[in-house]
Parts: C-alpha cells; structure tokens; sequence
C-alpha cells in the first residue's frame, strides 16, 4: 500500500461517478457507480487494493459484506447514546441493512450469521479520534494535503496518525509513524532494529 500513497493525490482529484465513467464494461460501471456521486475514487481504491492483497478479513467458505455510510453521523449517535436509545438505533440499522441486502439477494434470508454496527462512537471509543472519523475528508478537487511531521520551533517533537496525508487511515497512521521514528534516530544518531533482531 505505501508505494501507492504518491498516486492518491491524482485519484482524489475525480469522483466515483466520473472513475466509473472509464470502464467499458456496464457491469463495473453499476458496481463502481453504487458509490456517493460527491465522495472520491480513493474511497473504492483503498476496499479494491485491500481485496486484492487476500487480507481483507473476510470469513473462509462465507461472505462478508461491508456498508460504508458516509456522511457525518457523529451528533445522531451522540444523541442517541445520551438519551439510552443508542442499542435500539444500531439494531433497527441492522435490521434495514438486513432487509435491503434479502431484497437484493433473497438467496441470503435467513442465512445472515452476525452483523455488527460500528459508529462514529464505537471509533471515538476504541481510537480516540475526534468525532470518530477513521479518515481524513477529501472531496472531489481537494490537493493532497501532507502535514509536516515536527515542529521547527520546538526540537525533538514528531507527529504521527491517521491525517497526517489525505485521504488518511491504518496506511498513513503507519507510514507517519515509521517517518517519525526514523527522525528520532536521526536526531539521536542511532539505528532502529527490527523486533526480530532482539530475540
């Protein structure tokens, strides 16, 4: 995926419908075209390139299937949690999810094993980022955006996570990350090993 990260910046600059737009076959055109018209061709690219590798965590002999919602939600399920009706929201969500996916594919009803609902919450809980976003918002015609990660100001302060590059997520968190170690080392004259070379 990191090799990938410098060609996001002209993948983001074009949106679903118009990355669409560029397959011959009507099928992909449908499949490609079920994205929200406003959000950026990096959204499908990073689900594609996660399929492609074999690791996307999907169950051996079964199906997993993956519903994005993405607009900002975070105040509903805020609200929701502090009035105690937070549970009964997520299950009536999966619920339609249940019922839109066995009208779709009636071949699924009553074969549909679990389903989860993650938040806005459920991502402020577990990661602490605000509002629960799990990336950075990139639209349509947004330059790459890259923060620096130090201070010129204050020596030996580093910067890493999710939105230190757009479009963000796991990928830039890790790649920052290892930027910032390799500054550490740089500012202290030393070589970071790997964890194997200290068994």
């Amino acid at each position: 995926m990191f090799p990938a990260i410098s060609a996001m910046g002209k993948i983001s600059k074009i949106s679903g419908d118009e990355y669409a737009s560029r397959f011959k076959h009507p099928a992909l055109r449908k499949v490609i075209g079920y994205m929200p018209p406003d959000s950026s061709a990096t959204t499908l690219l990073f689900t594609l390139a996660t399929l492609a590798v074999g690791d996307g965590g999907y169950p051996e002999g079964g199906t997993a299937l993956t519903v994005p919602f993405m607009h900002d939600t975070y105040d509903f399920w805020k609200r929701a949690k502090d009035e105690g009706r937070y549970e009964a929201e997520k299950q009536s969500l999966a619920e339609q999810i249940c019922r839109a996916v066995c009208t779709k594919y009636p071949q699924a009803e009553g074969k549909i094993e679990v389903i989860d609902i993650a938040t806005p919450l459920t991502y402020e809980r577990y990661t602490g980022a605000y509002h629960g976003s799990w990336m950075g918002i990139m639209s349509k015609g947004d330059k790459q955006t890259q923060y620096p990660g130090y201070l010129d100001s204050i020596k030996g302060v580093y910067f890493a996570g999710h939105r230190m590059t757009s479009p963000g997520g796991m990928p830039v968190a890790l790649l920052s990350g290892r930027n910032a170690a390799q500054m550490v080392c740089k500012q202290f004259d030393t070589v970071l090993l790997a964890a194997s070379n200290y068994q």
